[in-house]
């Protein structure tokens, strides 16, 4: 494992998108235009106090090269109504608001083609597997490398983690995460070699 505490920027950035919970209010705030905010603002961030700072940090940390953030939601458990794809255009609105500075674009797995509207299974590897993988297939018709496109993996539940680890096996593919001590981003680059 190669890790990188002081990364390059990336063009494009894949986030789990977790719970809203207690950034709701900030977040609305921001979008009604009765706070306003800036991604490049620390303080502005650290207005966010639960799960919607890290993706903050990640983006402002990219935001002088990203071109692309592609925001995967969950769906809902069992009997209900918790899935994040719920707030995606709050997500999405917050974004645009803090960035409005920046040419970036925000995009969602249904808005690359891809059929999950009502979310993906956090739950289930295979299916995260499958999405993210499809999510690099139609970044690369769109002229993206994957040495240009990066999984954030903060948001995400251990099976997201374990999901987007295994797709950034691939050679030229990373993860990031965002610390929850000091909300500074790393980078891994993960090789997988038989032993000698």
């Amino acid at each position: 494992v190669r890790q990188d505490d002081n990364p390059r920027t990336y063009k494009v950035l894949i986030i789990f998108l977790s719970p809203v919970g207690r950034d709701r209010t900030t977040a609305e705030q921001i979008t009604s235009g009765a706070n306003p905010a800036t991604i490049t603002n620390a303080g502005d961030r650290q207005r966010f106090q639960g799960s919607w700072r890290m993706p903050l940090e990640a983006i402002a940390h990219h935001i002088s090269r990203l071109e692309k953030v592609i925001v995967v939601p969950s769906a809902d458990s069992p009997g209900n109504t918790d899935g994040t794809y719920r707030d995606l255009d709050l997500f999405a609105s917050t974004i645009k608001t803090m960035c409005m500075n920046h040419r970036l674009e925000l995009l969602s797995p249904n808005d690359l083609g891809l059929n999950w509207q009502q979310g993906v299974d956090f739950e289930t590897a295979e299916t995260l597997v499958s999405v993210l993988e499809n999510i690099y297939r139609r970044l690369r018709e769109r002229g993206y490398p994957d040495d240009e496109i990066l999984i954030d993996i903060t948001g995400g539940q251990k099976v997201p983690t374990v999901a987007g680890a295994t797709v950034a096996l691939d050679v030229g593919r990373r993860i990031q995460y965002v610390s929850l001590r000091d909300y500074h981003v790393r980078v891994y680059d993960f090789t997988v070699s038989s032993p000698k």
